[in-house]
């Protein structure tokens, strides 16, 4: 599986939903050496948490990609933690590499003008059907931004995750322990990483579907 994470609007949980959709994969596919998260924000935040304490995956910089390319082709999954603000011309990059993208955004009217824009850059690409959006940070009842939002996205055609991810302070806190948010011994902690292994699961779905018709098309084409 090959997964980059997007966003041109900084402090949605872009690392954040990185580092848990890799610990998820990890988690269902085989540990560690299974996945690879590639950190090529200049922030480097996935790197600082992975240096801080222990992730059950590898967290490398491109750098190092560049150097030994092999570190990519050979991982089972590889999740992209991408730069904030990335270029019409990164962005596609980032589609030609990836099999699907992944787009974490807070709701906010600010966030959706963001991600309009970028909305326009892939349908220019014509890969509509390999972003999805994660609603991240959303406030728990009664307030309304979360479901406000989403039936603003829905309205307008952007495809959504199913799940939302809940804003809660456990994030914080495994960032500064070097931790998955499951690995808290706190209560709500464990509620924040049910969050993300629905997406998790949604994911692979996701990524399933997507390599159906491809590799019907690649049936043809060897047949042909």
């Amino acid at each position: 599986m090959r997964v980059v994470v997007m966003s041109r609007k900084g402090g949605v949980g872009k690392s954040t939903t990185a580092i848990h959709l890799a610990g998820y994969l990890a988690g269902v596919s085989g540990g560690e050496a299974s996945v690879l998260l590639v950190d090529t924000d200049p922030s480097r935040n996935a790197l600082r948490v992975a240096r801080r304490g222990r992730l059950p995956f590898r967290v490398v910089g491109e750098e190092e990609v560049d150097e030994n390319p092999s570190l990519a082709r050979e991982a089972q999954h590889l999740i992209v933690d991408m730069r904030g603000s990335p270029s019409a011309e990164e962005i596609e990059d980032a589609m030609r590499l990836a099999e699907v993208m992944v787009i974490p955004i807070m709701p906010s009217g600010l966030a959706l003008d963001t991600l309009l824009q970028t909305r326009r850059d892939i349908k220019r690409l014509g890969r509509e059907d390999r972003y999805r959006v994660l609603l991240t940070a959303v406030p728990p009842w009664p307030y309304r931004r979360g479901p406000q939002a989403r039936a603003q996205l829905e309205e307008i055609g952007i495809p959504l995750f199913g799940t939302d991810i809940r804003r809660l302070e456990a994030f914080e806190a495994a960032a500064d322990e070097g931790v998955l948010v499951r690995d808290l011994p706190d209560r709500r902690a464990q509620r924040a990483w049910e969050d993300y292994t629905r997406v998790g699961e949604e994911l692979v779905e996701w990524v399933r579907s997507v390599r159906t018709p491809d590799l019907h098309a690649a049936r043809s084409g060897g047949g042909a």
